[in-house]
C-alpha cells in the first residue's frame, strides 16, 4: 500500500505506471519507497507478453 500522498492507501499493482516511474526518480525519497516502486514496475514488465 502507498504509505502517502495523492495514492494513500492504494496497493502498489493499483498505482498508475506513470506514477510509479516519478516515483522512483525522486532522489528524496524513502528507499522503502522506492524499492517497492521498482519492484512493481519490474513485475508489470515481466508480465507483458
Amino acid at each position: 500500500m502507498m504509505p502517502f500522498g495523492k495514492h494513500h492507501g492504494t496497493s502498489w499493482p493499483e498505482l498508475p505506471l506513470d506514477y510509479l516511474q516519478w516515483l522512483v526518480r525522486q532522489t528524496e525519497m524513502d528507499a522503502d519507497v522506492i524499492y517497492c516502486g521498482r519492484r512493481e514496475i519490474e513485475r508489470r514488465q515481466q508480465a507483458e507478453p
